[in-house]
């Protein structure tokens, strides 16, 4: 079985399983949020490399060069090595060894040690469920300013008659939009498992 396989398999098990299961399971959420993104990549490349072509005047063809190169490469690439960092972070600063579990009174107690545990999240209670969704928010987030930066280089390199700020700007505006639809999704995903039986 293919490694793309196996994560797509990983992914819809856990889109499918309710909030209970969810909860209790010690989850490194690249298995969760890679094989979402790898399904999202052939629309964003379609949806950003409009943005290009409308904003940078580029022709349609040479607009869908530069976003399917700049994606896949900033999906691939990008995003596995910003959660290593992350999970990084998180082992150096103790992460791995506090229960997540102490402490979730308050929002902002739950807010920062979901911050906290956002790259590998921890078995937390069935009744903080919704938490592992924030951590797939939080996390996401992190991906954004990697991926906003990779694509804007490639883009760049790929077009050096463009000025590099517009460029930029773009970038910035096309991840913004394509990572808004994946929050979005997120937030139907949350709706989704409110209904399911636990």
């Amino acid at each position: 079985m293919s490694m793309q396989r196996k994560y797509s398999i990983i992914a819809l098990i856990a889109i499918f399983i309710p909030t209970t299961a969810l909860a209790n399971a010690v989850i490194p959420l690249i298995f969760v949020t890679l094989p979402i993104m790898l399904y999202a990549l052939l629309p964003i490349i379609w949806i950003e490399a409009k943005i290009l072509k409308n904003n940078l005047n580029l022709p349609l063809k040479k607009a869908m060069i530069s976003s399917a190169i700049a994606n896949t490469v900033s999906t691939i690439f990008g995003i596995p090595l910003t959660w290593f960092v992350v999970a990084l972070l998180q082992f150096i600063s103790g992460g791995f060894f506090i229960d997540p579990n102490t402490g979730l009174d308050t929002f902002s107690q739950k807010f920062l040690v979901v911050a906290w545990h956002m790259a590998w999240l921890s078995p937390i209670p069935p009744t903080h469920g919704n938490l592992a969704l924030l951590a797939m928010l939080l996390i996401l987030i992190a991906f954004f300013f990697v991926t906003w930066q990779i694509e804007y280089f490639i883009v760049k390199r790929m077009n050096k008659q463009l000025e590099p700020p517009l460029v930029k700007s773009v970038c910035l505006r096309a991840n913004i939009i394509t990572y808004g639809l994946l929050v979005l999704f997120c937030m139907i995903f949350v709706l989704f498992l409110k209904i399911l039986p636990s």
